[in-house]
């Protein structure tokens, strides 16, 4: 074969094709994209149901700790996973939200009414008996007695006897965990304002006089609530 042959062979008239061409060297790219993943939002039986298996493996892993797991055999370690171990007991869990209230509500101002007219009762009643033994034994007939009542300077004595009664029932009483029993029996208590805890005989005092003055003033100091603002204190729904 001349030059002339083998140039015509490579002048570009004869297409070559590489021997890799059809045996599946040379595929064609093709991008492959995902699949977007979609996001599975659980339904409330299945929260519950994941809820009971969690509950059930905490159960399950505090009786193994207790020694209560049948079939298993610690061999030595046995005395370890003895009953008497104090262990904290598993909360149960529940799906239940309790909303609590962070402070007791005010009592409303007929209730506090009614737990104070029950006191005053209370104390009429008391101060009565005393002034009739008194006035009883100190008369000797029944003449004497009407006389000794219907004395026209009969208030000087008989006024520090009833301050004495409703000064040291609202000031011991209130101060007490059942409170007065006006209020006990409208389930209501006299706290301190800020944190609702039991007050002192400071407070109690001083709130005695201001809840007189209110008397003395045809309840304009109620009205003002001076006996709350004065005192810090309020009184509350007992529960």
């Amino acid at each position: 074969m001349n030059n002339k042959e083998i140039n015509e062979l490579f002048d570009g008239k004869i297409k070559f094709k590489p021997l890799t061409s059809g045996l599946g060297f040379h595929h064609q790219k093709t991008e492959v994209k995902a699949a977007p993943k979609k996001i599975h939002i659980p339904t409330t039986v299945e929260l519950k149901i994941r809820e009971n298996s969690l509950a059930q493996s905490l159960e399950k892993a505090s009786q193994i700790m207790l020694g209560k797991e049948e079939g298993v055999d610690r061999g030595d370690l046995s005395p370890f996973y003895s009953k008497s171990q104090n262990y904290a007991p598993t909360k149960e869990m529940s799906s239940e939200v309790v909303l609590v209230s962070a402070t007791n509500e005010n009592a409303e101002t007929m209730e506090r009414l009614s737990a104070w007219f029950v006191d005053m009762a209370i104390i009429l009643v008391m101060f009565g008996i005393s002034v009739l033994a008194i006035v009883g034994i100190a008369a000797s007939s029944s003449t004497e007695f009407t006389k000794i009542v219907t004395h026209e300077n009969i208030w000087l004595v008989l006024s520090p006897i009833s301050f004495f009664y409703y000064f040291f029932y609202f000031t011991f009483l209130d101060k007490s965990e059942k409170s007065t029993i006006g209020k006990n029996l409208m389930k209501l208590k006299t706290v301190a304002a800020d944190t609702e805890s039991k007050i002192d005989i400071y407070q109690t005092s001083s709130r005695t006089f201001v809840v007189l003055f209110n008397i003395l003033t045809f309840g304009i100091g109620g009205l003002l609530d001076l006996q709350n603002k004065l005192t810090q204190t309020r009184v509350i729904q007992n529960q």
